[in-house]
């Protein structure tokens, strides 16, 4: 038998260990990759809830309206992803089921949208009184004319 007086080489972990950090960098930006993404479409894909509606009065035109029906929606909105409550959307633009006209955003403090006390239609646009206290007045160049 013999004994030798050599030292015993132990295999070094440096490689490994610069590997588990590699790889833990790698996941990190993965996940904030993913996150970001999640986060994008989040934001794009809404889907919206119209609960009022209020056409402008029979006897009323405007100048600048091209004979149009003018009304307001009120729409609670949501993000379609992670379920997110938004800004509730108030739209002013022509017909029923409006698609095309002027936007207006609230955020709601509570977790109730908002409810008209009332709308009154003029001349100089339409006022929209809220039961929050809230009051909103959009003037009429703002949503007559267009397309």
């Amino acid at each position: 038998m013999t004994i030798s007086n050599d030292p015993v080489r132990v295999p070094s972990r440096t490689g490994s260990n610069s590997m588990a950090w590699l790889w833990l960098a790698v996941g990190f930006v993965l996940a904030l990759m993913a996150a970001g993404v999640l986060a994008l479409v989040d934001t794009q894909m809404i889907r919206s809830q119209v609960y009022e509606s209020h056409a402008q009065p029979a006897g009323l035109t405007y100048e600048n309206g091209l004979g149009r029906n003018y009304h307001v929606e009120i729409a609670e909105q949501h993000s379609m992803v992670l379920n997110r409550r938004l800004p509730d959307k108030i739209f002013i633009g022509h017909g029923p089921g409006v698609t095309y006209g002027h936007p207006v955003y609230l955020q709601s403090t509570g977790t109730e949208p908002f409810e008209s006390r009332a709308v009154e239609w003029s001349q100089d646009g339409v006022r929209i009184e809220f039961t929050s206290g809230h009051e909103l007045f959009v003037p009429a160049s703002a949503f007559t004319g267009g397309r």
